[in-house]
């Protein structure tokens, strides 16, 4: 009645930050891993395609010289990675979003599976393809509204429902999934123009 007695769903929601633009995304990103890493936290930061893997490669460096409790991995092999290292993250930074829906799911829920109650960010940018897609000059001009700063973020309920319904948008556009490189190459790829 009412839905008064109904079963709350217990699983974790995804968390987004969502930044202006890649650049400010990314310097966000980082402050974020060094800070935790000057508290003593280890971070699992994680991508989806390979050329986000070449920036953070590069980034790190810059923060953390010898990679000291950071493990940058491809969310492809996400419980692989964390079995060959042996490594219990206490934060899991995701550096982008995956266009189909349910990837970025199943890297929650196996983080949560395999350390319960360990946050997982995502983080994307209001230029990234996926926000250009699907509505992101919106939430772009909302932000300035605001007068939100390039170093500000939003993170809102309502902005990740926006984010998996562009998502869904996205796989009624796809017939047969294409790897690519980037991001850009597989919306490029993947995503048929109707």
């Amino acid at each position: 009645m009412f839905g008064l007695f109904k079963k709350k769903d217990s699983s974790p929601q995804l968390i987004h930050y969502i930044y202006l633009n890649q650049i400010s995304k990314l310097r966000m990103l980082m402050k974020e891993v060094k800070n935790f890493v000057d508290n003593g936290m280890s971070i699992l930061l994680l991508y989806h395609f390979d050329e986000t893997r070449n920036v953070l490669e590069e980034l790190v460096k810059t923060i953390q010289p010898n990679r000291e409790n950071i493990v940058i991995a491809k969310s492809d092999y996400l419980e692989q990675t964390l079995k060959e290292n042996g490594f219990t993250p206490m934060h899991t930074l995701v550096a982008e979003l995956h266009p189909m829906p349910g990837k970025d799911q199943i890297v929650q829920e196996t983080i949560q599976r395999l350390y319960p109650g360990t946050r997982v960010i995502f983080y994307t940018s209001t230029d990234g393809p996926l926000m250009k897609a699907f509505g992101g000059e919106k939430i772009h001009n909302m932000m300035i509204t605001l007068g939100l700063s390039e170093n500000e973020k939003i993170e809102h309920p309502m902005v990740t429902k926006s984010i998996a319904r562009a998502q869904e948008k996205i796989k009624a556009k796809v017939q047969f999934e294409k790897p690519a490189q980037s991001k850009q190459e597989w919306m490029d790829l993947n995503v048929k123009n109707s």
